[in-house]
């Protein structure tokens, strides 16, 4: 999956925070797990690489924290666009507002906590005559554009807290949020003993909606009971010298030390040494901090909202102390230093609580939601087929999957590695190349077992690879697909449990970026569960020599017609993993030429379909007024029913060319989620069967000529 995030800062910003953290560890993790991840980010103010690749990250800079919105419009029409499977667009106050200008790609909104007053306390601009209107323009796009344009989005959190203010403040719906929690890294862990005399640490950015004033305030209410008492600040931003200035005030200058930036093995010696973490801010969505100090075995106190209300669990891994009370916070932290007995217990709990805050369940859960995001509309099962009863107690027969080529050299690789990426280890891997002019054979003998040719039509392909499979069951791929890692397990799984299945479903996702493929999507997503129109690709072999096979004489609709007489043998399962189709190459003239041969090739199709309903002896007249109507609910059966009087054609015929079907009205709903995609969908449909209408006229005046199907033995 190719991922682009749009942020406001990226890992090495000289202000990056939590936020940065965050989307930096669960970002590279994403590359680790064969993700392409691309971060777009404004230039550092001091200056920096406008490109870096940090730990697999490709990081792009441009712009500064207020230009990097129009930025972001520009490089994305003129680099990224047709580029991407999925966007991360990451709230800081203001999103990237994509779902304005991208509608061919899933979006999914990042927002660690809503700014809300933040925009008034802590306006990074000082200038009064730019600041005061920018205040009121930030505030007006978060609370009241920002829901608007998102409002179809997946949203992505950090804490119980902040989706509780996006669904009770914003209106989005909670089924839209879902929640994905800061982690820890392993490196952080106890180093150091605690210091002798009590010590308090702060760790974050020094800005005033960050409230250090008012631990240090603190501070200086705890010198009178304990005059050795030493506040360490670690961190730097714009509030520094006010709270320099502050400290000299209050003569604190021996019992406060500013640290500015350390590195990340003195921050480790900082959180391991120090009796208690404070993060007094008045705005956090989480404070990763909190979770740092807790590997560390550090106890935490912080104020009573936003974030820290989740990631302190008050009295019990630390201590929630009045927002903005500098008397209840000098009390919280008494009462820890004051209780050696409290200060174990809260440590324990927190250090326990943290085992199982990871960055790798982090980034299982946040890449669950992206294929969820991506193949929206569709379940993911959590199924483990070979952990069944079933499989587990079973010797796995083998399966033979087999896959036809022709000059596939450029796109093949990515389904001949997801099928050696399967779960299911007991399989034969079958190629059959029509005589490529490319690489396509040379890149079959990387990945496949055994490598033959024959051709020139595909199910010729298909029926010879059976002549040489071993397998007690046949799966058909085209080369042009991906398979789920479970997809063959879970195939074997659901036959070896029906003994009377003699075929499994595989159901089938279009992907791709380009307009014509997400119309094409929004056609597989109404075939889904439609048993006339989904065709098994997983047959047992016994099953499927019975039958007769694929039959080489079609091209059009060669599945459905195969389906139609496994039918007659036994019954038919589905599977609850997918097979990804990609058809993205393709341009929309490729498209209709590619129907266009099938129109040609279809009257064998109909004519089969016919005999099978002259065999029934169905009589059918139809009306003046019907013929019309049905002319234009299905061109190509009436044109079909024209020319062939003497055959009535089957339900299943016209179901395939039908215009209209009964799941476009039962889900009418799914038009409505992406208007343009559906108008795409509905121009494509007509213009896909106005080409096969032709296709199948024109050859009504031509002869056929016999094709020689060329078989070779294996090379």
């Amino acid at each position: 999956m190719k991922i682009l995030i749009f942020s406001w800062r990226d890992i090495k910003h000289p202000w990056h925070g939590g936020s940065e953290v965050y989307l930096h560890e669960l970002a590279k993790r994403l590359v680790k797990n064969g993700h392409q991840v691309t971060m777009f980010v404004p230039v550092h103010p001091n200056g920096s690489m406008l490109r870096e690749n940090i730990d697999g990250i490709n990081i792009i800079r441009k712009g500064n924290f207020i230009t990097i919105y129009l930025w972001a419009i520009w490089y994305y029409y003129r680099y990224f666009r047709h580029q991407f499977d999925l966007i991360i667009d990451q709230h800081n106050g203001i999103p990237f507002f994509t779902p304005i200008y991208i509608s061919s790609v899933p979006i999914i909104c990042l927002i660690h906590h809503l700014h809300r007053q933040q925009w008034f306390d802590d306006f990074p601009v000082n200038i009064f005559i730019i600041k005061f209107p920018l205040m009121y323009l930030g505030y007006f796009l978060e609370n009241y554009l920002m829901p608007f344009f998102y409002r179809h989005n997946q949203i992505i959190t950090v804490s119980q807290t902040t989706k509780n203010d996006l669904i009770n403040l914003l209106k989005f719906t909670e089924n839209q949020i879902e929640i994905v929690k800061n982690g820890v890294n392993p490196f952080f862990k106890k180093t150091l003993r605690k210091t002798i005399n009590p010590s308090i640490l702060y760790i974050g950015r020094l800005k005033k909606y960050k409230r250090i004033d008012l631990l240090i305030r603190s501070i200086l209410r705890l010198k009178n009971q304990y005059p050795s008492i030493q506040l360490n600040i670690v961190g730097d931003g714009d509030d520094k010298d006010r709270l320099l200035d502050l400290t000299a005030r209050l003569k604190l200058t021996q019992n406060i030390i500013f640290h500015g930036y350390v590195s990340e093995s003195n921050k480790r010696n900082l959180l391991s040494s120090n009796w208690i973490l404070v993060n007094p801010s008045n705005y956090e969505g989480w404070g990763i901090t909190i979770t740092e100090a807790a590997a560390c075995q550090t106890v935490s106190v912080g104020s009573n909202m936003g974030g820290l209300q989740d990631s302190i669990i008050d009295g019990k891994t630390g201590l929630l102390f009045i927002p903005n009370n500098v008397y209840d916070l000098s009390e919280k932290i008494t009462q820890i230093i004051s209780s050696s007995t409290l200060r174990y217990q809260l440590e324990k709990n927190a250090f326990r609580r943290s085992k199982n805050l990871t960055w790798s369940n982090s980034a299982q859960k946040l890449n669950k939601i992206l294929r969820r995001t991506l193949w929206d509309n569709f379940k993911l099962s959590n199924f483990k087929p070979l952990k069944s009863k079933i499989m587990s107690e079973k010797e796995h027969p083998l399966v033979s999957i087999i896959v036809p080529t022709k000059n596939v050299a450029s796109f093949a690789a990515k389904c001949f590695q997801s099928i050696r990426n399967q779960t299911y280890n007991n399989y034969e891997f079958i190629v059959v190349d029509g005589y490529s002019s490319d690489d396509t054979y040379q890149l079959a003998k990387k990945y496949a077992d055994f490598v033959y040719t024959c051709g020139p039509e595909r199910n010729q392909q298909r029926n010879y690879a059976v002549t040489k499979a071993k397998g007690k069951y046949l799966m058909f791929i085209d080369s042009d697909m991906t398979l789920d890692p479970e997809l063959v397990a879970d195939c074997v799984y659901r036959m070896e449990r029906n003994k009377k299945a003699v075929a499994c479903v595989l159901p089938e996702i279009q992907i791709g970026k380009s307009i014509w493929s997400q119309a094409r999507a929004l056609e597989k997503i109404f075939n889904l569960d439609d048993p006339d129109l989904e065709s098994p690709r997983f047959f047992s072999k016994e099953a499927y020599l019975a039958s007769g096979g694929y039959d080489e004489k079609l091209i059009y609709a060669e599945d459905m017609e195969l389906t139609d007489r496994i039918k007659k043998i036994g019954s038919v399962v589905r599977s609850v993993y997918y097979v990804y189709h990609d058809e993205d190459r393709l341009s929309y003239l490729a498209i209709l030429r590619k129907k266009y041969f099938y129109g040609q090739t279809a009257k064998y199709y109909f004519a089969k379909m016919g005999e099978k309903e002259k065999s029934h002896n169905k009589t059918i007249n139809p009306s003046f007024f019907k013929k019309i109507t049905n002319f234009f609910n299905n061109p190509v059966v009436s044109l079909t029913s024209t020319f062939l009087p003497s055959r009535q054609l089957s339900s299943k015929a016209t179901k395939t060319t039908k215009f209209i079907r009964p799941a476009y009205i039962k889900n009418w709903r799914l038009f409505l989620n992406n208007p343009f995609i559906s108008f795409a969908f509905i121009f494509l449909r007509t213009t896909e069967l106005s080409a096969m209408g032709f296709g199948y006229l024109f050859s009504l005046f031509k002869s056929d000529k016999n094709k020689v199907a060329k078989t070779v033995s294996p090379k």
